[in-house]
């Protein structure tokens, strides 16, 4: 997904695909990899991944002039696992000058 100034301005949700994401579907993955895409985020935005007790697991930090679109393999933040089957939440904030600290918020599910 190309950049644009309504990801930057976080103007629309983020969406993550797929979602549900079912790990056991091999067609489910995006290009042979077990990874999961936040859509519509801004050029330089800090992704935070959350269990549903609160827990941080990941936090992806996005800074790429030319893709409106980050990934996630599914790798917690220590990289000591992968993600197991759960609700997860996440809050996509903006780094952009114009659109410093406005947030998406929403969530996704992973199963196996």
């Amino acid at each position: 997904m190309a950049a644009n100034d309504d990801a930057d301005a976080l103007s629309n949700p983020v969406t993550v695909v797929p979602n549900p994401f079912d790990l056991s579907l091999e067609e489910a993955n995006y290009q042979g990899s077990k990874k999961l895409r936040f859509l519509g985020v801004p050029r330089k935005s800090r992704i935070s991944i959350f269990t549903v007790s609160g827990d941080l697991i990941q936090v992806i930090d996005h800074d790429d002039p030319n893709a409106g679109e980050a990934a996630w393999l599914l790798k917690d933040r220590f990289l000591t696992g992968e993600a197991t089957s759960a609700l997860y939440f996440f809050v996509v904030e903006s780094l952009m000058p114009a659109s410093m600290g406005q947030k998406s918020k929403g969530a996704f599910v992973i199963h196996r």
